[in-house]
């Protein structure tokens, strides 16, 4: 009985199909690989529900109307809506840039994120057109959200070709 112990070829505790040593590594190998791909295509189905694309949102994301993600973003711009509209209010026109902005921002509040031609880190985007404006933000690394002042409306601009989508925020 000790010498069938010793014997890796010999079966053990009685049975007759035993494995040799190298075919039971093997096996555990691939069921350790197996499990692995499995967790791996399991996080990348689900991780992308609850985790940010690397560079911020996905051209991909599904907006929609009352979004709540977008409608929080949203409502970050009534400070500078309230102001243009209040400008153009007085002066029958809107700014040409943010340091026209200043004096009409509600109890001095300075909003520093807003900047003219150029993208902040999470700053809001202001274009003054002809008829209205434009404010924009950067929600990742090609889509935005719009703001049309003319439309009155808000956009999602996916940024990767794809036609832009609008939507509507109850950011009030």
């Amino acid at each position: 009985m000790a010498e069938a112990a010793s014997d890796p070829q010999l079966p053990i505790s009685g049975s007759k199909y035993a494995l040799p040593w190298w075919a039971k590594v093997v096996a555990i190998l691939v069921c350790v690989a197996v499990a692995i791909l499995v967790c791996v295509l399991a996080a990348a189905l689900v991780l992308p529900r609850f985790v940010e694309w690397p560079g911020g949102m996905s051209p991909t994301y599904h907006a929609k109307d009352s979004d709540p993600r977008l409608t929080r973003i949203a409502r970050t711009a009534l400070p500078i809506i309230a102001a243009l509209e209040k400008c153009h209010e007085v002066t029958g026109s809107y700014p040409e840039d943010y340091e026209g902005l200043r004096n009409y921002l509600a109890d001095g509040n300075d909003i520093p994120a807003i900047v003219n031609k150029y993208y902040a880190h999470h700053g809001w985007l202001y274009e003054k057109f002809d008829v209205g404006y434009v404010l924009s933000y950067r929600l990742g690394w090609d889509p935005d959200l719009l703001y049309r002042s003319e439309q009155k409306e808000w956009v999602f601009q996916p940024g990767d070709g794809s036609p832009d989508k609008t939507i509507k925020l109850d950011v009030r």
